[in-house]
């Protein structure tokens, strides 16, 4: 893949250069980062508290494994993804209209708002809000590949690759999807939801907040 858009990591010589977006996907990027919810130092809470610009707190944090050997959790790379999404944007206002236009309206979400940092970068991580209905609604998308009402909203494939095991990581995980699969090969014993189905998946939430899809 190419390199980001991120000019620190560009000039960069200690790895963070060699990240790609499939790397941020996948939460293997091998940035340091600390997602920890009680620890008013930890990382993810100096970024959504403490930070006008959630994508740079977790840009310059320190590399210490190479990309696309080891999964860690960051609500800091979903924020680095909102911001390389919104410098493939010419205009702003077109970066700010998107999901609403492109996604919320299409699925007929009509609670949802997704909130920008101080510097107008969507925080998607975190200050996202919907109805339960409006939630539920995004879970048949997935359960729909992809489509609404035979109507293509993501591209071809893509639900099968979020929903896939990237090499690297722990198996619990897959391009922004939690998949409830057994990483360690040996049965139900190794899975979060042991009762049921194999293919199942979900997005968890803050404070157990879940869209569960059972295909």
């Amino acid at each position: 893949g190419a390199p980001l858009p991120v000019p620190t990591w560009r000039r960069a010589t200690d790895g963070r250069e060699r990240i790609r977006l499939h790397d941020l996907l996948a939460m293997q990027s091998g940035i340091a980062w600390r997602e920890d919810y009680d620890d008013p130092r930890s990382d993810a809470l100096r970024m959504l508290f403490r930070s006008g610009d959630a994508a740079q707190v977790y840009a310059s944090q320190p590399l210490e494994a190479a990309p696309g050997t080891r999964f860690v959790y960051a609500s800091g790379a979903t924020n680095l993804l909102c911001l390389v999404l919104r410098r493939s944007f010419a205009d702003d206002r077109d970066y700010w209209a998107f999901p609403r236009t492109h996604l919320f309206a299409p699925l007929g979400m009509q609670t949802a708002v997704l909130e920008a940092d101080a510097s107008g970068t969507f925080v998607g991580s975190s200050f996202g809000f919907a109805s339960a209905r409006d939630w539920a609604r995004l879970g048949l998308l997935y359960a729909d590949d992809g489509q609404v009402e035979g109507v293509p909203i993501l591209p071809p494939g893509w639900v099968a690759a979020a929903r896939g095991a990237p090499a690297g990581g722990d198996g619990r995980f897959g391009l922004h999807l939690w998949i409830d699969v057994d990483p360690d090969g040996d049965g139900p014993a190794g899975r979060e939801w042991p009762d049921l189905p194999t293919d199942v998946f979900h997005m968890d939430g803050h404070e157990g907040q879940y869209v569960v899809v059972v295909p």
